[in-house]
């Protein structure tokens, strides 16, 4: 079973005690008085022990709770971490791009299941992290074999594909032509172009040549 929440809500709050501290306190309030004994009695039932469906559903009550309570230390300090963590998740994510790690070591990185993980990765970038980073990778490798001498297998090496005919295959699959193809045409494309950069410049200048040969009419 999958749930999207979409709650709104707002935090203006601010203080000192929330830019200093790195904990903050505050007295509990009706509706989250209630939460911990109801909680307190559903998790001890033998049904429900050790079910981490059940505590993540409790801990996403008290994380509804906290949002949707008035602007709060404890609000504004709860919405704080939640901007920083998913800012790093973004960057351990980009900062293994070129790395050789499975999908699991990735998960295990970020503190999450393997399924918490896939839902987040697909939430920020919007397609599965295996296909994310072949992409990622393969889009790199194009630019390498452009702008570098680098052989088809240094470039697959670089940009963490697990051997050549791996790297040629996804390339091949992706682009429907493969590396070296890839970078010969790019060869080509560029020579002609320079080849008709320079007979248009050569035109021009035979153009003005001509041009200032000819005597100029006067008008009398």
């Amino acid at each position: 079973m999958s749930i999207t929440y979409g709650v709104r809500f707002t935090n203006n709050h601010t203080c000192e005690w929330c830019r200093s501290r790195n904990h903050v306190t505050m007295p509990a309030w009706s509706a989250a008085k209630s939460f911990f004994v109801n909680a307190n009695s559903y998790l001890r039932e033998e049904l429900f022990r050790h079910d981490e469906t059940a505590e993540n559903i409790k801990l996403t009550e008290l994380l509804y709770l906290i949002i949707s309570h008035g602007d709060c230390c404890l609000k504004n300090k709860l919405l704080r971490n939640m901007d920083v963590a998913g800012g790093n998740f973004e960057q351990i994510v980009y900062n293994h791009m070129f790395k050789d790690i499975s999908i699991e070591q990735l998960s295990e990185i970020c503190n999450r299941s393997l399924t918490s993980f896939k839902k987040e990765f697909k939430r920020h970038f919007e397609m599965p992290p295996h296909k994310w980073y072949i992409r990622q990778r393969l889009m790199h490798s194009r630019l390498l074999l452009i702008s570098t001498n680098k052989s088809v297998s240094e470039i697959g090496h670089e940009c963490a594909f697990p051997n050549t005919s791996h790297f040629i295959k996804l390339f091949k699959k992706e682009y429907s032509i493969t590396p070296s193809v890839y970078r010969s045409r790019y060869a080509t494309t560029a020579q002609q172009s320079e080849a008709h950069t320079a007979t248009n410049h050569e035109y021009a200048t035979t153009e003005a040549n001509i041009a200032e040969s000819q005597p100029m009419a006067v008008n009398n």
